[in-house]
């Protein structure tokens, strides 16, 4: 189903992964989820061509960001990303409760969390996550995850 962008959402978990408390970050105008594939290069001398095959999964999400200084999801972003704390975010088609909404479930830290003060603009900033290595409990490491609300 096509979808506008504005009706998909962003979100952070304020919880745990095992019982997430899924909180809205209204402040973003375009969001990106970007998933990469990684290469194997096949170079072997039965083949005069240097093939490839898929190999390891990789990605992010890249969104603009209003600085809303003193904001409740400002003021959290800004706090996960000058403590380097990885924490869990979802982006989502819709509403993350609704049937039938699909979204992707990753713990990432920020890479980037800039303020661009532009005379004519909004203040803002393009921000960028990464998926992060996380265990929670110890042990237990949480992988991205594509989920469909039933």
């Amino acid at each position: 189903m096509l979808s506008v962008g504005n009706d998909n959402r962003l979100y952070y978990n304020s919880a745990t992964a095992a019982s997430p408390t899924w909180l809205p970050i209204c402040i973003v105008g375009n969001v990106s989820l970007d998933i990469n594939i990684s290469e194997a290069e096949v170079d072997l001398r039965c083949s005069s061509w240097v093939m490839g095959l898929p190999a390891k999964l990789s990605g992010g999400i890249n969104f603009t960001m209003a600085r809303d200084i003193g904001g409740t999801a400002h003021d959290v972003l800004r706090g996960y990303a000058l403590a380097r704390t990885p924490k869990q975010y979802a982006i989502a088609s819709g509403e993350i409760a609704t049937s039938a909404t699909q979204y992707l479930k990753a713990f990432m830290f920020f890479t980037a969390f800039p303020w661009n003060q532009e005379t004519q603009n909004m203040a803002q900033g393009d921000c960028s996550l990464k998926m992060a290595w996380v265990e929670e409990p110890a042990g237990t490491l949480i992988q991205p995850t594509w989920v469909t609300v039933p």
